[in-house]
């Protein structure tokens, strides 16, 4: 029974070895990899471009503000616009820490 697992494994292994060396999967893994270079350089630059009139996102945890906007989405539906989302996870995301809540609060300008 060892032996014969022993073969499988090798003939996977030898399948696995010829489709590395083909040139069409070589090629297909490279243009993928680009893509999802390409892909999060986008979401960097679109993340950058809604946080940079946020002063408190930098202080908002990555895995809260993922939630939020989770939160956000089922709020606003699928057809929002990603601006929307964005604004509304941010939103609920200060006003959910009393730090960040007080902090935004004292960087309003008083009321004349």
């Amino acid at each position: 029974q060892g032996e014969n697992e022993l073969r499988q494994e090798i003939a996977g292994l030898k399948q696995m070895l010829a489709s590395v060396h083909n040139s069409a999967n070589i090629d297909d893994r490279i243009s993928q990899k680009l893509q999802e270079r390409d892909g999060i350089a986008a979401a960097n630059e679109e993340l950058n471009r809604l946080s940079a009139d946020k002063p408190l996102y930098s202080e908002i945890p990555e895995k809260r503000m993922v939630a939020f906007i989770n939160d956000a989405w089922d709020r606003l539906g699928a057809t929002a616009s990603k601006e929307a989302v964005f604004n509304l996870a941010y939103d609920m995301a200060v006003n959910a820490d009393p730090d960040l809540r007080a902090k935004a609060a004292a960087a309003k300008p008083a009321a004349p």
